[in-house]
């Protein structure tokens, strides 16, 4: 019977010499931003007009839960958003992806 660390590795291919790590981050943006952008979005599920009840009960991170939560404003264009958040987990900020790339 294989170990869990074993049968992780082999079914995610996961180094299983150390732990995965996982890190909440959270955009925040401004609900002007956030309309803004959704109304560029063509054939996207989501009504604009659903924005405001969406924010009225989103739960935004605090100081005190989740305490290793990191919040990046997000209302910046895409590249500053990418390098802020790589800057802050001490990753390279350099080739990225860029704002017209296909995702």
């Amino acid at each position: 019977m294989k170990g869990q660390d074993e049968g992780q590795e082999g079914k995610e291919g996961k180094d299983p010499s150390g732990p995965v790590l996982t890190r909440l981050i959270y955009l925040r943006a401004s609900p002007a931003v956030l309309e803004r952008r959704l109304r560029a979005r063509r054939g996207h599920f989501f009504d604009p007009g659903l924005l405001a009840s969406q924010l009225e009960t989103l739960q935004e991170p605090t100081e005190e839960e989740p305490t290793d939560a990191l919040v990046v404003d997000a209302d910046g264009e895409l590249e500053a958003v990418i390098g802020a958040v790589a800057a802050a987990l001490g990753l390279p900020t350099s080739g990225g992806p860029s704002a017209g790339e296909d995702r």
